[in-house]
């Protein structure tokens, strides 16, 4: 008997495991099974977060850029007419010296022109002397002739000495207003308004005819001719060989670095050369500044002064109907990507006229309205879906019908500023 209690009680040590284990099991199954369901979500890529503007055409200026250095428009060398020594020179005969139109300049020693004019003067009273007793004989001998009481060998002889003593005094004539020419030419004018660039001779110095005195420039206009290429000079809308009234070519803005500040001047193209250099292939135009000596206080205190070396930023023409968008919109292939009204990518070919600092102007067939990617994203594939940032604006402002001309000449942002999107 107490050998199968004791039995019973191995079969239970044995099984109890066993059972604690199934149970458990059985629990844990249960626990599972009835557990509540959660909800599965459909997931969504909403794509890569982008900027995006709205493409409206706009009328456009936008700068071509050159460079040169400033010449005077009228340039001439001082020469004297008359042999003699240079007896005095004006305050302002120095290198760099001002002066008007009209001023002696310098006075070369008159004495012996004074002195031919007084014997020219003496031969011409007694030339006319002489013709007028010639004359008196051609009548008296006219006179005789019809009381037949001359020859007409005489009359002859009486006419041609007449008409000799007119030549002698007409002679002397032509004589004495060289002599005072000559006189005139002693004294140095100054041609126009300018400014002496060389001296040549001073006071006491003998001098020749064709002796170089001064090279000297006028200074109310000054020019400066700017190389373009060809692609540039198309935009302006000028031919080659054309001259144009004063202030009606395209502005120009000349600039120089200059005792350390930056100086401006305005002026005006006048001209294209009609000549393309054969070497560089460049375009000539050439710009006009008027007063670049008188109107200073403008430019700091400075003048445009001749020699100096400017930059120049031409101002072309309105363009009508261009695009203009951040140059983020532009791949490097030319296309832009239109963001649909699903939120995808859509590839367009624009055709780019102009990359100017942050701007691109361009012509293409898309239309108003449609929002322009501008953010530059890596392996974009046409369908993409985006997630754009913000709203939808016009790259600048005044965007309506009547809108102003947008002038890429100054610098200009956007009329929003863009969000950092991640790539």
């Amino acid at each position: 008997m107490r050998d199968g209690w004791r039995l019973v009680g191995l079969v239970l040590k044995a099984a109890l495991p066993i059972v604690t284990v199934a149970a458990t099991v059985g629990i844990a199954k249960y626990l599972i099974d009835t557990k509540p369901q959660a909800k599965q979500q459909e997931y969504k890529d909403a794509g890569p977060a982008v900027n995006a503007v709205r493409l409206e055409r706009r009328t456009v200026c936008f700068p071509i850029r050159s460079q040169g250095t400033v010449q005077p428009r009228r340039e001439t060398t001082l020469t004297a007419r008359v042999a003699g020594q240079v007896e005095w020179v004006a305050e302002c005969f120095y290198e760099s010296g001002f002066f008007k139109q009209g001023e002696v300049l310098a006075r070369i020693d008159r004495r012996d022109y004074a002195i031919r004019i007084r014997r020219l003067e003496a031969s011409l009273r007694s030339a006319k002397a002489k013709l007028l007793n010639a004359q008196q004989d051609f009548k008296r001998q006219q006179t005789l002739t019809e009381s037949q009481a001359t020859t007409e060998a005489s009359v002859q002889q009486a006419l041609a000495t007449a008409e000799m003593a007119v030549a002698a005094v007409e002679e002397l004539e032509a004589q004495l207003a060289e002599a005072r020419n000559a006189e005139s030419d002693t004294q140095i004018v100054a041609p126009f308004d300018g400014c002496i660039k060389e001296k040549s001779v001073e006071v006491g110095q003998f001098v020749t005819i064709g002796t170089k005195l001064a090279s000297c420039f006028a200074t109310d206009v000054v020019e400066v001719r700017l190389p373009v290429d060809d692609d540039d000079f198309a935009f302006l809308g000028l031919p080659l060989g054309v001259s144009l009234k004063p202030g009606s070519g395209p502005e120009v803005l000349l600039e120089a670095e200059f005792a350390g500040r930056l100086r401006r001047w305005k002026g005006n193209i006048v001209r294209s050369e009609a000549i393309v250099d054969s070497r560089s292939r460049m375009v000539y135009l050439v710009a006009q500044v008027s007063g670049p000596y008188s109107d200073t206080q403008a430019n700091g205190g400075q003048p445009l002064a001749v020699g100096m070396f400017v930059e120049a930023t031409i101002r072309c023409p309105p363009m009508a109907e261009a695009i203009l968008l951040p140059e983020s919109c532009v791949t490097t292939s030319g296309e832009i990507y239109i963001v649909d009204s699903e939120q995808r990518l859509q590839p367009a070919q624009i055709k780019t006229l102009r990359h100017e600092r942050d701007w691109i102007v361009a012509h293409g067939d898309v239309a108003d309205g449609i929002a322009v990617c501008a953010t530059q994203l890596e392996n974009v594939v046409p369908g993409m879906v985006v997630q754009i940032l913000g709203d939808v604006e016009p790259v600048v402002a005044g965007n309506d019908a009547g809108g102003k001309v947008v002038d890429l000449t100054e610098p200009i942002e956007l009329a929003t500023r863009l969000q950092p999107a991640e790539r």
